[in-house]
């Protein structure tokens, strides 16, 4: 009885028990472990795929500008010794950068505040928008007689209208404004100077 049970302690089969459950427990473990990184591996790469779809869009604001939006005038009127003083000319740059699927044109617009007192004299004699002629490069000449969106009825002139597309949607245009006094249809007009302010608007439809 006692060689039965010290055999029986001593056998291979029995004294590997221990060793061979605690391999099992660390493969089940690293089991585990493996699986759980690739799930977050898995994760990480599916959250950076949705990263690379996002599509980013920002909207510019159109802008316009010019380089003077009031233009001192004076005029001297009838007088030989000043034969420069009928015509004025004035260089006018005009700069807008917009969305040519948004704005079909954009236009230059000018005004005087009081179209019956356009200009006026050192003697208090008043000469009417409808009275002032105006051009841009050479073009012929017109008066200040329209009614546009901008200055008051009767009181304006489109100076220029340029329709956009993509290949001007940015762009910088430099004009020669000429203005003159209508004295042909005025020759009573008295000799002296007219003052005024022309006001340039730039606009966008």
């Amino acid at each position: 009885m006692i060689q039965l049970a010290h055999d029986r302690e001593s056998s291979p089969a029995h004294s590997a028990g221990p060793w061979m459950r605690a391999v099992a427990g660390a493969m089940f473990c690293f089991f585990l472990l493996l699986q759980s990184t690739q799930l977050v591996a898995q994760a990480t790469g599916n959250s950076l795929s949705r990263a690379r779809t996002v599509r980013i869009s920002a909207v510019v604001q159109g802008s316009l500008s010019i380089n003077v939006k009031n233009i001192p005038l004076r005029f001297n009127l009838f007088d030989p010794d000043d034969p420069g003083g009928k015509t004025l000319v004035f260089p006018v740059s005009t700069t807008w950068n917009v969305n040519p699927q948004e704005v079909r044109s954009v236009e230059l617009i000018g005004y005087f505040s009081d179209r019956s007192r356009a200009l006026s004299s050192e003697d208090g004699t008043t000469v009417a928008a409808s009275d002032v002629k105006g051009r841009l490069n050479g073009g012929a000449f017109n008066c200040f007689d329209q009614s546009n969106v901008g200055g008051p009825l009767g009181g304006s002139m489109r100076l220029f209208s340029e329709r956009i597309d993509r290949t001007n949607s940015r762009r910088t245009r430099t004009d020669n404004l000429e203005l003159q006094v209508d004295t042909v249809s005025h020759p009573n007009l008295s000799k002296s100077i007219y003052s005024g302010v022309l006001i340039l608007e730039v606009r966008q439809f």
